[in-house]
Protein backbone atom coordinates (compact mmCIF):
# COMPACT_ATOMS: atom_id res chain seq x y z
CA UNK A 1 0.00 0.00 0.00
CA UNK A 2 0.94 3.75 -1.11
CA UNK A 3 1.77 5.10 2.36
CA UNK A 4 0.89 8.57 1.29
CA UNK A 5 -2.28 7.77 -0.44
CA UNK A 6 -5.60 9.56 1.16
CA UNK A 7 -7.49 6.49 2.97
CA UNK A 8 -10.72 9.06 3.79
CA UNK A 9 -12.81 6.96 6.44
CA UNK A 10 -11.17 3.59 5.50
CA UNK A 11 -9.20 2.03 8.23
CA UNK A 12 -7.12 -1.13 7.59
CA UNK A 13 -5.57 -2.72 10.31
CA UNK A 14 -3.52 -5.70 10.23
CA UNK A 15 -2.02 -7.02 13.40
CA UNK A 16 0.76 -9.16 14.44
CA UNK A 17 0.40 -9.92 18.32
CA UNK A 18 2.30 -12.16 20.74
CA UNK A 19 1.64 -12.60 24.41
CA UNK A 20 2.67 -15.04 26.92
CA UNK A 21 0.35 -15.86 29.78
CA UNK A 22 -1.48 -18.67 32.14
CA UNK A 23 -4.99 -18.60 30.42
CA UNK A 24 -6.47 -18.64 27.35
CA UNK A 25 -5.99 -14.88 25.30
CA UNK A 26 -9.04 -13.36 26.47
CA UNK A 27 -8.58 -13.27 30.09
CA UNK A 28 -4.85 -13.96 30.27
CA UNK A 29 -4.04 -10.98 32.66
CA UNK A 30 -6.85 -11.86 35.24
CA UNK A 31 -4.80 -14.67 36.45
CA UNK A 32 -4.53 -15.08 40.24
CA UNK A 33 -3.19 -18.60 40.56
CA UNK A 34 0.33 -18.13 39.48
CA UNK A 35 2.93 -15.53 39.15
CA UNK A 36 2.48 -14.21 35.09
CA UNK A 37 4.98 -12.82 33.06
CA UNK A 38 3.34 -11.56 29.49
CA UNK A 39 4.39 -9.80 26.44
CA UNK A 40 2.40 -8.32 23.67
CA UNK A 41 3.65 -6.50 20.39
CA UNK A 42 0.31 -5.63 17.87
CA UNK A 43 1.22 -3.87 14.70
CA UNK A 44 -1.62 -2.25 13.22
CA UNK A 45 -3.09 -0.12 10.22
CA UNK A 46 -5.96 2.72 11.05
CA UNK A 47 -7.91 5.63 10.53
CA UNK A 48 -9.81 6.67 13.86
CA UNK A 49 -12.03 9.63 15.06
CA UNK A 50 -9.71 12.60 16.38
CA UNK A 51 -11.43 15.16 17.95
CA UNK A 52 -9.38 18.23 16.45
CA UNK A 53 -11.05 21.32 14.52
CA UNK A 54 -8.30 20.58 12.38
CA UNK A 55 -7.68 17.13 10.33
CA UNK A 56 -10.12 15.58 12.27
CA UNK A 57 -9.15 11.91 12.31
CA UNK A 58 -5.97 10.10 13.01
CA UNK A 59 -4.17 7.82 10.26
CA UNK A 60 -1.28 5.64 9.86
CA UNK A 61 0.93 2.73 11.10
CA UNK A 62 1.45 2.07 15.40
CA UNK A 63 3.49 -0.92 16.62
CA UNK A 64 2.14 -1.10 20.30
CA UNK A 65 4.46 -2.99 22.77
CA UNK A 66 2.72 -4.12 26.07
CA UNK A 67 4.60 -5.21 29.01
CA UNK A 68 2.38 -7.05 31.65
CA UNK A 69 3.04 -9.03 34.94
CA UNK A 70 1.21 -9.96 37.91
CA UNK A 71 1.92 -11.75 41.04
CA UNK A 72 -0.21 -14.02 43.37
CA UNK A 73 -1.71 -13.61 46.57
CA UNK A 74 -2.36 -16.81 48.06
CA UNK A 75 -4.46 -19.26 45.88
CA UNK A 76 -7.47 -16.45 45.11
CA UNK A 77 -5.57 -12.74 44.83
CA UNK A 78 -3.04 -11.44 42.63
CA UNK A 79 -1.88 -7.69 41.95
CA UNK A 80 -0.32 -6.49 38.67
CA UNK A 81 0.99 -4.23 36.39
CA UNK A 82 0.50 -3.46 32.45
CA UNK A 83 3.23 -1.07 30.76
CA UNK A 84 1.65 -0.29 27.19
CA UNK A 85 4.14 1.86 24.80
CA UNK A 86 3.44 3.08 21.01
CA UNK A 87 5.78 3.90 18.33
CA UNK A 88 3.59 5.25 15.32
CA UNK A 89 3.70 6.56 12.25
CA UNK A 90 1.21 9.20 11.57
CA UNK A 91 -0.35 10.65 8.67
CA UNK A 92 -0.06 14.31 7.66
CA UNK A 93 -2.72 17.13 5.86
CA UNK A 94 -0.44 17.02 2.72
CA UNK A 95 -0.06 12.83 2.57
CA UNK A 96 3.61 12.75 4.38
CA UNK A 97 3.95 10.78 7.41
CA UNK A 98 6.26 11.57 10.68
CA UNK A 99 7.72 8.76 12.80
CA UNK A 100 6.54 9.15 16.71
CA UNK A 101 7.22 7.19 19.59
CA UNK A 102 5.11 7.80 23.18
CA UNK A 103 4.45 5.81 26.15
CA UNK A 104 1.06 5.12 27.05
CA UNK A 105 -0.75 5.11 30.57
CA UNK A 106 0.66 2.06 32.99
CA UNK A 107 -1.62 0.47 34.94
CA UNK A 108 -1.86 -1.00 38.30
CA UNK A 109 -4.27 -3.78 38.93
CA UNK A 110 -5.64 -5.94 41.84
CA UNK A 111 -7.50 -9.03 41.22
CA UNK A 112 -9.92 -11.45 43.22
CA UNK A 113 -10.82 -14.67 42.00
CA UNK A 114 -14.31 -16.78 43.19
CA UNK A 115 -14.78 -20.98 41.95
CA UNK A 116 -18.16 -21.46 41.23
CA UNK A 117 -19.71 -24.93 39.25
CA UNK A 118 -18.19 -25.27 35.97
CA UNK A 119 -16.57 -21.16 35.76
CA UNK A 120 -14.11 -19.42 37.08
CA UNK A 121 -15.19 -15.82 37.99
CA UNK A 122 -12.29 -12.92 38.05
CA UNK A 123 -13.33 -9.53 39.45
CA UNK A 124 -10.94 -6.40 40.21
CA UNK A 125 -9.72 -2.99 39.24
CA UNK A 126 -7.33 -1.40 37.26
CA UNK A 127 -5.56 2.02 37.93
CA UNK A 128 -3.72 4.01 35.03
CA UNK A 129 -1.44 6.91 35.95
CA UNK A 130 -1.60 9.72 33.50
CA UNK A 131 1.46 9.06 31.94
CA UNK A 132 0.73 9.10 28.17
CA UNK A 133 2.72 11.13 25.77
CA UNK A 134 1.19 14.56 24.50
CA UNK A 135 2.12 17.74 22.48
CA UNK A 136 1.45 20.88 20.52
CA UNK A 137 2.03 18.76 17.56
CA UNK A 138 -0.87 16.72 18.72
CA UNK A 139 1.50 14.05 17.23
CA UNK A 140 1.63 11.38 19.85
CA UNK A 141 -2.33 12.52 20.89
CA UNK A 142 -2.67 10.94 17.18
CA UNK A 143 -0.79 7.72 17.80
CA UNK A 144 -2.65 7.29 20.93
CA UNK A 145 -5.72 7.27 18.86
CA UNK A 146 -4.37 5.02 15.98
CA UNK A 147 -3.26 2.47 18.83
CA UNK A 148 -6.62 2.70 20.75
CA UNK A 149 -8.31 1.82 16.76
CA UNK A 150 -5.70 -1.27 16.61
CA UNK A 151 -7.82 -2.59 19.40
CA UNK A 152 -11.14 -1.55 17.99
CA UNK A 153 -11.45 1.71 20.37
CA UNK A 154 -11.95 -0.19 23.52
CA UNK A 155 -9.19 0.76 25.59
CA UNK A 156 -9.24 4.71 26.28
CA UNK A 157 -7.73 3.84 30.27
CA UNK A 158 -4.71 3.08 28.04
CA UNK A 159 -4.61 5.59 25.52
CA UNK A 160 -6.02 8.60 26.50
CA UNK A 161 -3.66 11.00 27.85
CA UNK A 162 -4.13 13.68 30.84
CA UNK A 163 -6.59 10.91 32.52
CA UNK A 164 -6.28 9.00 35.83
CA UNK A 165 -8.44 6.01 35.29
CA UNK A 166 -10.20 3.33 36.81
CA UNK A 167 -11.41 0.64 35.75
CA UNK A 168 -13.52 -2.47 37.75
CA UNK A 169 -13.83 -5.17 35.66
CA UNK A 170 -15.28 -9.21 35.87
CA UNK A 171 -14.37 -11.85 34.02
CA UNK A 172 -15.97 -15.10 33.80
CA UNK A 173 -14.78 -18.45 32.36
CA UNK A 174 -16.91 -21.28 31.44
CA UNK A 175 -15.68 -25.05 29.97
CA UNK A 176 -17.07 -27.96 28.94
CA UNK A 177 -15.07 -29.77 26.21
CA UNK A 178 -15.30 -29.22 23.48
CA UNK A 179 -16.41 -26.09 24.38
CA UNK A 180 -15.11 -23.17 26.39
CA UNK A 181 -16.50 -19.35 26.33
CA UNK A 182 -14.69 -16.32 28.27
CA UNK A 183 -16.59 -13.00 28.73
CA UNK A 184 -14.96 -10.19 30.15
CA UNK A 185 -16.81 -6.57 30.88
CA UNK A 186 -15.04 -3.48 32.03
CA UNK A 187 -16.10 -0.02 32.82
CA UNK A 188 -13.38 2.67 32.17
CA UNK A 189 -14.05 5.88 34.02
CA UNK A 190 -11.36 8.47 33.26
CA UNK A 191 -10.54 11.64 35.31
CA UNK A 192 -9.63 14.35 33.53
CA UNK A 193 -5.99 15.98 35.30
CA UNK A 194 -4.81 17.55 32.37
CA UNK A 195 -5.78 18.97 29.07
CA UNK A 196 -3.66 16.87 27.13
CA UNK A 197 -3.26 20.00 24.48
CA UNK A 198 -6.75 19.03 23.43
CA UNK A 199 -9.60 21.72 23.02
CA UNK A 200 -13.13 20.80 24.75
CA UNK A 201 -11.91 18.50 27.42
CA UNK A 202 -14.35 17.42 29.99
CA UNK A 203 -13.78 16.65 33.64
CA UNK A 204 -15.11 12.77 33.71
CA UNK A 205 -15.60 10.62 30.70
CA UNK A 206 -16.64 6.88 31.16
CA UNK A 207 -16.65 3.84 28.30
CA UNK A 208 -18.16 0.20 28.84
CA UNK A 209 -16.62 -2.74 27.06
CA UNK A 210 -17.33 -6.22 26.62
CA UNK A 211 -15.53 -9.45 25.01
CA UNK A 212 -16.46 -12.29 24.43
CA UNK A 213 -15.39 -15.74 23.17
CA UNK A 214 -16.45 -19.21 22.29
CA UNK A 215 -14.43 -21.67 21.46
CA UNK A 216 -14.56 -25.59 20.49
CA UNK A 217 -11.62 -27.29 20.73
CA UNK A 218 -11.22 -29.80 17.18
CA UNK A 219 -8.54 -32.15 17.66
CA UNK A 220 -6.18 -32.35 20.53
CA UNK A 221 -4.08 -29.61 18.97
CA UNK A 222 -6.79 -27.39 17.12
CA UNK A 223 -9.21 -25.21 17.99
CA UNK A 224 -11.66 -22.52 16.04
CA UNK A 225 -12.65 -19.34 18.49
CA UNK A 226 -15.00 -16.74 17.62
CA UNK A 227 -15.05 -13.49 19.62
CA UNK A 228 -16.67 -9.89 19.56
CA UNK A 229 -16.13 -6.51 21.27
CA UNK A 230 -18.56 -4.16 22.10
CA UNK A 231 -17.20 -0.26 23.37
CA UNK A 232 -19.59 2.18 24.19
CA UNK A 233 -18.96 5.26 24.75
CA UNK A 234 -21.01 6.43 26.92
CA UNK A 235 -19.78 9.76 28.19
CA UNK A 236 -16.45 11.37 26.27
CA UNK A 237 -13.35 12.89 27.90
CA UNK A 238 -13.58 14.76 25.07
CA UNK A 239 -16.24 16.38 23.32
CA UNK A 240 -16.59 15.11 19.61
CA UNK A 241 -15.50 17.62 16.85
CA UNK A 242 -18.39 15.94 14.68
CA UNK A 243 -21.00 13.58 15.61
CA UNK A 244 -19.72 9.92 16.36
CA UNK A 245 -21.71 6.52 16.36
CA UNK A 246 -21.13 5.90 20.36
CA UNK A 247 -21.00 2.22 19.94
CA UNK A 248 -18.00 -0.01 18.35
CA UNK A 249 -17.91 -3.32 17.87
CA UNK A 250 -15.20 -5.94 16.48
CA UNK A 251 -15.08 -9.69 15.73
CA UNK A 252 -12.79 -11.86 15.38
CA UNK A 253 -12.50 -15.25 13.76
CA UNK A 254 -9.39 -17.42 15.34
CA UNK A 255 -7.80 -20.93 14.80
CA UNK A 256 -5.72 -22.03 17.75
CA UNK A 257 -2.55 -24.54 17.48
CA UNK A 258 -1.63 -25.71 20.88
CA UNK A 259 2.59 -26.52 20.22
CA UNK A 260 3.23 -28.66 23.29
CA UNK A 261 1.04 -28.24 26.84
CA UNK A 262 2.67 -25.08 27.55
CA UNK A 263 2.05 -23.08 24.43
CA UNK A 264 -0.81 -22.20 21.99
CA UNK A 265 -0.82 -20.06 18.43
CA UNK A 266 -3.55 -18.52 17.81
CA UNK A 267 -4.36 -17.04 14.06
CA UNK A 268 -6.98 -14.61 13.92
CA UNK A 269 -8.72 -12.40 11.16
CA UNK A 270 -11.05 -9.24 12.51
CA UNK A 271 -13.17 -6.92 11.24
CA UNK A 272 -15.92 -4.00 12.34
CA UNK A 273 -19.56 -4.41 10.98
CA UNK A 274 -20.74 -1.12 12.89
CA UNK A 275 -20.26 1.83 14.34
CA UNK A 276 -17.61 4.29 13.09
CA UNK A 277 -15.25 1.63 11.37
CA UNK A 278 -18.33 0.16 9.74
CA UNK A 279 -16.83 -1.95 6.84
CA UNK A 280 -13.36 -0.17 6.95
CA UNK A 281 -11.43 -2.07 8.99
CA UNK A 282 -9.87 -5.89 8.61
CA UNK A 283 -7.22 -7.11 10.71
CA UNK A 284 -4.86 -10.34 10.62
CA UNK A 285 -3.51 -11.46 13.35
CA UNK A 286 -1.06 -13.79 15.05
CA UNK A 287 -1.00 -14.45 18.79
CA UNK A 288 1.24 -16.90 21.14
CA UNK A 289 0.19 -17.66 24.76
CA UNK A 290 2.55 -19.53 26.70
CA UNK A 291 1.61 -20.64 30.35
CA UNK A 292 5.01 -19.68 32.60
CA UNK A 293 6.33 -23.09 34.55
Amino acid sequence: MDRGTPMSRWSILLVFATRAAVADPLVATTSTREDVVAAEAQLGLATAPFDAMAFGEAKGQAFVITLDGSHALGSNAAIGIRAPFVIASVAQPAGSYVDDATLANPQLRGAYRWLTSGMTIVGGLDIAAPLAGHGATLMQNRALAIANAVEGLGYPDLFTPGVVSLTPFASVQWRSLPWSIDGMARLPLLVRVAEANMPRTNDVGLAGVLDLEGRRQMTRRLALAAAIRLTVDVRPVVDHARSLSRVQDLERLGLGIRINGRAVLNIELQSALGGELAGSMFGLGVRSVVTLP
